[in-house]
């Protein structure tokens, strides 16, 4: 009767989690994009990847990078100098891999070489003013700087105050001598019962399969259908 309860209790736990699993691992596709520059078409090496305003990864040399999505994640590509991109994965997708091309816009201004010249009466004003009269207080705080950084650099590699360290190490002393010949605490492991209805799912199903591999594998083909179809956008846009 025991075995029979624990049999059916199993059943009712693991099947939300089987399914629920299930469904998480039909609903996620793997999305391979290749980040370049809107003007010269060069691809952008070390671009920030975030999923869900998350930090994610970078991208490769070439300007590819590969992840696994859900339905509805956001995505965002963002480098320095550039401005930001970012969409979202549609529902309305049919398949598990898809590719994408990133094409970043400049966010800066280019300007020439700027040379600054002073003013002719400034550079007087500024050579010939007198020096301000230093206040007391201005002295104190240079005073207190200086022999803050002498002490820090003088007790560099010491201990800080002696009582201090004498309770710390009288404490650890207690402590080591309350645990001899027992199990030290920092060793000891807990076993959460909650953990007992995932244990018993990979004994009856195994291991779920590993995730599908991140290294990006588009080939040129690829690439310069993803760059055509950026053209004709362009093209259609003007």
């Amino acid at each position: 009767m025991n075995r029979i309860v624990i049999i059916l209790l199993s059943f009712i736990f693991l099947s939300p989690v089987e399914a629920q699993y299930a469904n998480n691992e039909q609903q996620r596709v793997r999305l391979q994009m290749i980040v370049r520059d809107a003007e010269s078409f060069s691809p952008l090496e070390n671009s920030q990847v975030f999923i869900n305003r998350v930090f994610y990864g970078i991208t490769d040399s070439t300007g590819t990078f590969s992840v696994l999505l859900g339905v509805n994640d956001t995505v965002e590509c963002r480098l320095l100098g550039y401005r930001p991109a970012l969409f979202v994965l549609s529902d309305s997708l049919s398949g598990r891999d898809f590719m994408a091309g990133i094409y970043l816009n400049t966010d800066t201004v280019r300007i020439g070489e700027v040379i600054i010249v002073p003013r002719l009466v400034n550079l007087k004003s500024d050579i010939f003013r007198a020096p301000e009269p230093v206040s007391r207080e201005m002295e104190n705080a240079r005073a207190n700087l200086a022999l803050s950084a002498y002490q820090a650099k003088a007790s560099q590699g010491k201990l800080g105050d002696p009582l201090t360290n004498y309770e710390v190490i009288k404490m650890q002393q207690r402590t080591q001598a309350y645990e001899k010949g027992q199990i030290p605490s920092s060793a000891v492991v807990a076993v959460s019962p909650f953990m007992i209805v995932p244990a018993l799912y990979l004994l009856m199903n195994g291991l779920p399969p590993g995730p599908m591999p991140m290294k990006p594998d588009i080939t040129e083909e690829e690439l310069l259908q993803i760059h055509k179809k950026y053209l004709e956008l362009q093209g259609t846009r003007k």
